[in-house]
């Protein structure tokens, strides 16, 4: 835990009003929100401050980039450390939230799942694997989940990782073909998640990249070229890298 972070858990504790001292310290509006006192306040674990952030979300009429807005995505995050199978309500307000217009609330779902992963890997992929069905946000949210170095630290959850990527890529031309909303945001998550799943299981992950690479949609060949490009997979295999980037 950083000192900021600390400094944030203690200085929460003490205040009475605790939803008051969020608006104050957010830092928004703003380029960066108080992402320290975000981590405080959802390692705080509080179900009943959770529901109070939550209840300040304005919806549709909120840009993103306000105080509120950062009390919102505080119990957005907040939300991993009380998941439950047994709270459905839970699991609603996750879904919901995934398709949210403010990125900075998307985000905060991603933040989340991760989150119930580290408690609970089998259940939050359990429940993320029906939104394999939904929209491109809740296929973006799905990505961005998983697709975290700490959640791949052995071999089963690095190959669900990739089987998931790969359904999903899958889907990924239509709904690009169909200028389905969200069919942006879904593509950056896949043009990055990939080299997080191939570092974590490079045997699987480069034969399914290797695979993608030989398909003839332009947009598919963008994404997998993209994750090639990032640096962790020329530190995994600089020569498996250049001998797609030099084709």
């Amino acid at each position: 835990m950083s000192a900021r972070i600390r400094y944030f858990r203690e200085e929460l504790a003490r205040q009475p009003d605790k939803i008051q001292y969020l608006l104050e310290n957010s830092q928004l509006p703003g380029p960066r929100a108080n992402l320290e006192l975000m981590q405080a306040l959802v390692m705080a674990g509080d179900a009943q401050l959770l529901d109070r952030c939550l209840a300040l979300d304005r919806g549709a009429a909120a840009d993103g980039n306000h105080p509120e807005d950062f009390v919102v995505f505080c119990g957005i995050a907040g939300l991993g450390t009380i998941a439950d199978p047994d709270q459905p309500e839970i699991l609603a307000k996750l879904r919901s939230f995934a398709s949210d217009h403010r990125w900075r609330i998307r985000e905060g779902i991603a933040i989340a799942l991760q989150a119930w992963g580290r408690k609970d890997y089998d259940a939050m992929f359990q429940c993320i694997s029906a939104w394999l069905e939904g929209n491109p946000y809740e296929l973006r949210a799905v990505v961005a989940a998983l697709c975290e170095p700490d959640l791949l630290d052995d071999e089963r959850s690095a190959s669900q990782t990739i089987g998931i990527l790969d359904r999903i890529t899958a889907k990924y031309p239509q709904i690009y073909k169909d200028r389905i909303n969200g069919w942006d945001v879904l593509e950056k998550g896949l043009s990055y998640g990939w080299s997080v799943a191939v570092v974590a299981s490079p045997v699987l992950g480069k034969a399914k990249m290797d695979f993608w690479l030989t398909q003839a949609d332009e947009r598919i060949h963008r994404i997998m070229m993209a994750n090639l490009k990032k640096k962790r997979l020329t530190v995994l295999d600089e020569s498996w890298v250049n001998s797609h980037l030099n084709k």
